[in-house]
């Protein structure tokens, strides 16, 4: 009878724990960095922003604005304590839209990872850090990153 050594495959699986953990750390803070670097900018470079941010303020909508996105906002703003100026609130705001970038970063990753391996992941990573409109709709007060997150 033959007897396998599992020596080689256990640290195998070990060394490759530690390279997925290093890619998914890696990945979320670069993204993290990516989706909030200077966001403190000005309410009125994007129209937008101040409208949502008087929803959160005025709890009130009008069904423009992803409700997800800014029922999430008035949460973190609660959270934070955070005072309600539009600007404040609109940073807030930008915050959670960066959230849920991360979010439809991770879980990309992880379904590349889970259909064709951590190799896929770590491209899948690369091309969504670098979509251009993921990382402004992110950037930005924006209902579009919350849309793809379903």
């Amino acid at each position: 009878m033959r007897t396998m050594d599992t020596r080689g495959s256990a640290a195998w699986n070990r060394s490759r724990r530690w390279l997925r953990a290093a890619l998914y750390v890696g990945a979320t803070l670069i993204g993290l960095h990516l989706f909030t670097f200077e966001n403190t900018f000005p309410v009125y470079y994007n129209g937008n922003s101040g409208g949502q941010a008087g929803e959160v303020i005025w709890n009130s909508s009008n069904f423009a604005q992803p409700l997800l996105l800014i029922t999430a906002t008035e949460i973190a703003v609660f959270a934070t304590r955070t005072p309600e100026t539009k600007q404040a609130i609109t940073v807030v705001g930008r915050w959670v839209s960066a959230f849920f970038a991360l979010v439809v970063l991770i879980a990309f990753m992880r379904l590349a990872e889970r259909r064709y391996g951590l190799g896929a992941a770590l491209c899948v990573a690369a091309l969504l850090l670098s979509y251009e409109t993921l990382v402004i709709n992110a950037h930005f007060f924006k209902g579009l990153v919350r849309r793809i997150c379903g």
